[in-house]
């Protein structure tokens, strides 16, 4: 603090702007500095200068939960719905993370619920893919939209199916979302967790009246998907209801094993050195990514789901602290494998480095 004054004295630039076009303020916000925040605010730094992937100070206060950062740089006239370059407001960034008390002040001051990011996703699909009820609440209750849909065609309760988040299916459909409701691909929220493995999903939404006879683009039925990965328990809970066969085979590999998964919020820091909103920054990195490749879907023998195998990079990058712009549909969580396979098929993945996976099912 008094290394700030006595620079602030000397007449320094207060909105210098440095690498990545951060500023002194955004580093004040970053490395929670509340009272060096508050001087720069008082001498009249500007809340609103943005960083190269498009951060203002409010994104990163909102980000890392910093109430008393994000209270004074509202009340020095910060824009709540101020957008990154992909799109993502300061209130993306809170309900990511579930910031509840955030995500109110946000609210109180303006933010927009129902803002999009350039790829279709709101503040509530986030929720959904987190499990924040308490953050999705005040969302709802503030006027967010359950049936607000991405580019692809997602709403959140396809996100909250594919992550396997019993609690906010209830509160989703406690909410009038709708049950059958699909994606671009015409997949429904059961199909999304059929494909996931997610058995305990495919069972409440089947106790709430979702169809078990809808079909993909490429006429695949939730039991097919379930059938061709080896979902056993899945396929347990479906097969009394169907005996559908599994669909034709008109498509070439490729084409047929493309992932079907909701848009998801990976931004670049704004300390990266990259142009790229992909890049990372590998002094603040939190998780590594992976591509699901070809040669793991060979092995698991999956001849009918979507799967993309267009990139088989085995690590392609690393997701920062600041990891919303730049989502990619291929990108998957090492501590969230087990959630995308599924439990059995994780154990298959698990002894892929010793044997072929012997996964079969009966219609094989």
């Amino acid at each position: 603090m008094s290394v700030a004054n006595i620079l602030l004295q000397r007449d320094s630039k207060l909105d210098a702007q440095g690498k990545n076009d951060i500023s002194p303020l955004h580093l004040a916000c970053h490395y929670d500095h509340p009272n060096v925040a508050n001087l720069l605010l008082e001498k009249g730094a500007s809340p609103h200068l943005a960083s190269q992937n498009g951060h203002t100070p409010l994104h990163i206060a909102a980000r890392k939960n910093q109430m008393d950062i994000a209270s004074t740089l509202l009340e020095n006239g910060a824009n709540a719905n101020a957008e990154s370059k992909a799109g993502f407001t300061p209130l993306h960034l809170s309900a990511q993370k579930g910031h509840y008390d955030m995500t109110n002040l946000l609210i109180e001051h303006g933010a927009d619920p129902n803002h999009k990011s350039k790829n279709g996703l709101t503040a509530l699909h986030l929720c959904a893919q987190e499990d924040f009820i308490k953050v999705a609440s005040i969302l709802v209750k503030n006027g967010a939209n359950v049936e607000s849909e991405t580019e692809t065609g997602y709403r959140p309760i396809h996100v909250a199916a594919h992550f396997g988040n019993l609690s906010m299916i209830r509160f989703l459909l406690k909410h009038n979302a709708t049950i059958d409701v699909k994606t671009n691909q015409n997949y429904t929220p059961l199909h999304q967790a059929a494909q996931q493995g997610h058995a305990h999903i495919v069972s409440a939404l089947l106790e709430g009246n979702a169809s078990h006879k809808a079909r993909t683009n490429d006429g695949l039925t939730a039991l097919n998907i379930a059938q061709k990965l080896g979902y056993i328990s899945v396929m347990e809970v479906l097969k009394g209801l169907s005996y559908d066969t599994l669909a034709p085979d008109n498509k070439n590999w490729d084409e047929k094993y493309k992932v079907i998964a909701p848009e998801s919020l990976q931004e670049t820091s704004f300390m990266s050195d990259s142009d790229d909103e992909g890049g990372s920054d590998a002094l603040i990195s939190e998780q590594p990514y992976r591509y699901l490749t070809a040669d793991l879907m060979k092995s698991l023998r999956d001849d009918s789901l979507p799967i993309d195998v267009t990139r088989d990079d085995p690590i392609h990058r690393q997701a920062e602290n600041f990891d919303t712009d730049g989502f990619n549909l291929g990108r998957l969580h090492f501590r969230s494998f087990s959630k995308f396979l599924g439990g059995r098929t994780r154990r298959c993945y698990e002894r892929m480095q010793t044997q072929r996976c012997t996964y079969h099912c009966a219609t094989t």
